[in-house]
């Protein structure tokens, strides 16, 4: 049971599991490897921290780590994996491998993304996801940044947003960013000649 991010619909995702069981199962019989093996799609989430704070959940409530009932015996905290992996090293050859399989993945389709949000849109959270998610949340909005160029002190994502490398006081802002504020200034001019309008 794990939380598993796929660069296709979930439901097309021919991912399992990352035991050493189940990949020699499949070795052994190839595409009919499906025949013996089923998973269930407990949930689909939009963004990572969603889905990790739900596999936090799961795996402590379940006890992952210390439970035979799980292969990979191996327990999910918010940012990691806990087992013993001392002395294990990466081969050459296992590197080459995993390289050659994450490139040239296709992402989601513009139709899988309005299925997923269709999805999002029409199931209920219950109490307990519902709270995980807003204490995962509250961690990460919690976490606060400092801008080296303007010394603005501010929340994580925004200041990664316009801060650091984009930071208007910053050396060498990209044309990207510097299109992007300008874009910013004309919307809120508009905006606020609207509210005076309004005012008058």
């Amino acid at each position: 049971m794990g939380y598993r991010g796929c660069t296709t619909h979930p439901f097309l995702d021919s991912y399992y599991s990352s035991s050493d069981l189940v990949k020699q199962l499949k070795r052994q019989h190839g595409a009919q490897a499906s025949k013996y093996l089923k998973k269930k799609i407990l949930e689909i989430y939009l963004t990572k921290q969603e889905a990790l704070a739900r596999e936090v959940l799961y795996h402590e409530t379940l006890q992952v780590d210390i439970n035979k009932a799980f292969l990979n015996q191996a327990r999910q905290n918010t940012t990691a994996f806990f087992y013993d992996n001392h002395g294990t090293i990466q081969t050459a050859e296992s590197n080459k491998k995993r390289s050659v399989t994450l490139k040239g993945r296709n992402r989601f389709t513009t139709q899988g993304l309005y299925n997923l949000i269709a999805y999002q849109t029409a199931r209920e959270r219950s109490e307990t996801e519902r709270e995980a998610l807003s204490q995962a949340a509250l961690l990460r909005n919690a976490q606060k940044l400092v801008c080296p160029y303007c010394g603005k002190e501010g929340q994580a994502t925004a200041m990664r947003r316009w801060h650091f490398e984009n930071c208007n006081q910053a050396p060498h802002p990209s044309k990207k960013i510097i299109d992007q504020r300008e874009e910013l200034r004309k919307r809120m001019m508009l905006l606020n000649t609207k509210k005076k309008e309004h005012t008058d």
